[in-house]
């Protein structure tokens, strides 16, 4: 916010909108934090960057997502992964890739949020031979966990998942 300020900077100003939203929602005030993303991203509509464009659009997916209002994240995580495409940045594509993952998963469209969700870990795999570092959702036996990689090392948030391979053995099965 002090150099949004000090410099007059919307740019600035969004980015530190968009991480108020986010602390909102980890505070269990999404609804505060989805009006917080709408606000910020008003702030990069003008700049007809298509990575500013980008990050608007993801925050606003993720906004929509934790007040579960799905019908509404999609188009959002749809525009930042093409965005993103366009810019040659696969870490935020597959990012956007991941959350339009959890979307359909939601929205009980499990077929299409695995075919996403390999996309997602088939283009990090293609960073992690880069050596950067990415994180990933994976829909396993018992929901879902948070996977970050940092080279070919894999650390979890939740040590009870099992994976995107049974995950899709239980959707074939229904």
């Amino acid at each position: 916010d002090g150099l949004a300020q000090t410099h007059n900077d919307p740019v600035a100003k969004a980015y530190a909108g968009f991480l108020r939203a986010q602390r909102l929602q980890t505070q269990n005030r999404a609804r505060d934090g989805l009006v917080e993303a709408l606000s910020n991203a008003d702030l990069l509509q003008e700049r007809k960057d298509p990575q500013l464009l980008a990050i608007a659009d993801y925050n606003l997916c993720n906004a929509y997502f934790e007040v579960e209002e799905f019908a509404r994240a999609l188009p959002f995580c749809e525009h930042a992964k093409q965005r993103w495409n366009e810019a040659g940045d696969g870490y935020d594509e597959a990012r956007a890739i991941d959350l339009e993952a959890l979307v359909r998963f939601n929205q009980k469209d499990n077929v299409t949020a695995i075919s996403l969700l390999k996309e997602a870990r088939n283009l990090l795999a293609k960073l992690t031979e880069q050596n950067v570092e990415q994180e990933l959702h994976v829909v396993g036996k018992k929901g879902l966990g948070y996977f970050r990689y940092v080279g070919r090392q894999v650390a979890s948030s939740r040590t009870d998942i099992t994976g995107l391979v049974i995950c899709e053995r239980e959707v074939q099965a229904n």
